[in-house]
């Protein structure tokens, strides 16, 4: 009952759902909680709207840049992102909550591979249409990722949404086949980047929290 003083709803949602086996009891620790958090949100997904948002405002005047066209990059991110949304939306038709947050968490993870291999911080001393496509398709998978995370995150998710600007009526659930959701985000289109969205879970929180909630061992 006293979760909430700890940390936001999103910590602890994503966590149980992403952890918790539908079917039996499970082991709780503070010190898996804060890996898991720390892993899947700060580091995963916080960091991929960050990295994104934040180059863009710097060297796009925080708007969604025009220029450039697709590459093997895209293309990639594409095929895997359609893969990994099929996936997830069965896992979430058969209410598989643990499953469907690792094919969401892998789907974030894709999206880290593709900045750095598309990497429009380096392409942006050469070829400014480069990184420009680079930008244009980390924005937009920064509204799809949020999207996605919206049964699992809701706060956070629209937090990000809200920072991009995206319309309440256009945070639907994409499809795997629709090309068009990588070019969704006007070009020429102004947002603000949001502020960090998960602070990382540190040690002398845990040392903290076992002293105070009587833990040091694992509680039912």
């Amino acid at each position: 009952d006293q979760a909430l003083e700890l940390l936001p709803s999103d910590y602890w949602r994503w966590y149980l759902m992403a952890n918790a086996p539908e079917s039996s009891d499970a082991a709780f620790t503070l010190e898996q909680f804060q890996q898991t958090i720390n892993a899947d949100l700060a580091n995963v997904f916080g960091n991929f709207v960050n990295r994104i948002t934040r180059f863009a405002a710097s060297k796009f005047e925080s708007e969604v840049p025009d220029g450039g066209a697709p590459g093997s990059h895209e293309e990639k991110l594409y095929g895997e992102f359609a893969e990994r949304l099929t996936a997830l939306t069965q896992c979430h038709e058969q209410m598989e909550m643990r499953k469907a947050a690792a094919e969401l968490r892998a789907i974030w993870v894709a999206g880290n591979e593709y900045l750095q291999n598309a990497a429009p911080w380096t392409a942006l001393k050469t070829d400014r249409d480069a990184a420009a496509v680079g930008v244009r398709t980390g924005l937009n998978a920064c509204a799809l990722f949020a999207i996605l995370a919206q049964p699992f995150i809701p706060d956070a998710a629209k937090t990000v949404l809200d920072a991009l600007g995206v319309p309440e009526q256009n945070r639907s659930w994409p499809k795997p086949d629709d090309r068009g959701v990588w070019d969704a985000l006007p070009r020429g289109h102004k947002f603000t980047p949001p502020d960090v969205l998960f602070k990382k879970i540190e040690d002398e929180h845990v040392v903290e929290w076992n002293a105070r909630f009587g833990g040091g061992g694992p509680a039912q």
